[in-house]
């Protein structure tokens, strides 16, 4: 396993989700995921690693997040889970991509406060009540795990925002390679290829 800062902290390597208690370091959390976390038994090890720090489970995060079904989360949330400082996000870009919008705090605490910041591009007031995150990809490709970018979608709307904010930097990333063993082979192709196509194209995949 090797670790590195810049300014993500990283731990990689088989085994690192075991390094997710010291990431911790004592805090309560929620965990988002996608809704197949639970059949593979990733739910679980999450629990079993941090026990009652694991104050609630979102797992029912879908593939590109849609302001219709993100708005009510986010403000159960901001408003229910107030005193959970930390999130962590388990799963491919979408789960970390709703976990970046789920942390940003508003001061009245609304999802549509946070919408007209991004499509003013502004930034949101520096404030303790901006949740951590911690990212641990399950899928290779997106390095939405050591960004602080976000898509958000709205369907209906046909519009899409950016989410770019200071407090939207995982505090810390786990690249656990076990985790994506269950990834079907297309999945795996689809997303390696998204990050390096010539690559791949040259040694002949």
């Amino acid at each position: 396993m090797w670790t590195y800062h810049n300014p993500v902290r990283i731990a990689a390597g088989n085994g690192s989700l075991e390094q997710l208690p010291a990431l911790l370091a004592g805090r309560n959390c929620l965990l988002v995921t996608f809704p197949e976390a639970r059949k593979l038994g990733l739910v679980r090890r999450v629990r079993d690693l941090i026990g009652t720090q694991l104050r609630g489970v979102v797992d029912g995060i879908q593939p590109n997040p849609d302001v219709q079904w993100l708005a009510p989360l986010y403000e159960t949330v901001q408003h229910e889970h107030a005193d959970v400082p930390c999130i962590v996000a388990l799963g491919g870009g979408s789960a970390i991509d709703s976990a970046k919008a789920l942390i940003c705090h508003t001061p009245s605490g609304r999802f549509g406060d946070l919408l007209s910041i991004l499509k003013l591009g502004e930034q949101l007031p520096a404030s303790d009540l901006h949740k951590q995150l911690i990212a641990i990809p399950t899928t290779a490709g997106t390095g939405s795990e050591v960004t602080p970018w976000a898509t958000i979608w709205d369907h209906a709307g046909g519009q899409k925002y950016s989410l770019h904010q200071p407090c939207t930097w995982p505090e810390a990333a786990i690249i656990d390679a076990e985790l994506m063993i269950s990834l079907p082979a297309a999945a795996t192709l689809a997303s390696g290829w998204t990050r390096c196509p010539t690559r791949w194209s040259r040694s002949g995949m």
